[in-house]
């Protein structure tokens, strides 16, 4: 399996186990536990970081003329807001896979001590983290998926809220849908990141076990 067949399939499979619903926004009302190991402490993390960047976007037409067309000021932010959005969901996705995958040495200490909420905001993990999603960007072919997830996730929000197709919108509005998309797509990313890292672990396990038995392991991805 290619790593973007595997990549889209760890996706589908976090959203169809949250909801019947297809697209990239996931609304669950699972609130009594978490969805995945440190997820409500990522979602906390990620917040913070989604609503810099949303002031970032905001600082950077502060002053312009905006459009009053709901849809050409989604498309008149985009080329500012996607390519920061889509890093964060890079970031969330491999801070799930290295949590799930419990091949990290500091992972598994965190884990062993109730401490995974720790790691979001620390440098090393943090690195750990980075290097990996760069590693996974360096891939067109999932760079373009996860920019068109989060493109996807920007339009149905805008449908929920009822700000798309508004011909004479507030254009302050877009901030809200942004921070609507973010939020969405963060989570979503971490949900999948788990999944593949659930499944790398259930593999090396697995390779062990074939090693073990003077088998060969599974290298078909």
């Amino acid at each position: 399996m290619s790593l973007i067949d595997e990549i889209k399939g760890v996706f589908e499979t976090a959203r169809e186990e949250q909801t019947e619903e297809t697209g990239p926004v996931v609304v669950t009302h699972r609130l009594d536990e978490e969805l995945a190991n440190g997820f409500n402490a990522m979602r906390g993390y990620y917040q913070e970081q989604i609503l810099a960047i949303t002031r970032r976007g905001y600082r950077h037409f502060a002053g312009s003329a905006m459009p009053h067309s709901a849809d050409l000021v989604l498309l008149h932010t985009d080329p500012v807001m996607r390519p920061l959005m889509v890093a964060l969901l890079f970031q969330a996705f491999t801070d799930g896979v290295l949590i799930a995958h419990e091949d990290d040495q500091e992972v598994k200490m965190a884990i062993h001590f109730h401490n995974v909420d720790d790691l979001f905001a620390d440098d090393e993990f943090r690195e750990k983290s980075t290097a990996m999603a760069t590693g996974f960007a360096d891939d067109e072919e999932v760079l373009t998926y996860f920019s068109e997830y989060v493109q996807s996730a920007l339009a149905q929000l805008a449908h929920l809220t009822g700000f798309a197709h508004t011909p004479d919108a507030e254009p302050s509005k877009v901030w809200d849908v942004w921070i609507l998309a973010g939020t969405a797509t963060i989570s979503a990313g971490y949900l999948a990141g788990a999944k593949l890292g659930s499944s790398w672990k259930e593999r090396d396990v697995l390779d062990g076990i074939a090693i073990a038995s003077g088998g060969e392991p599974d290298v078909t991805g």
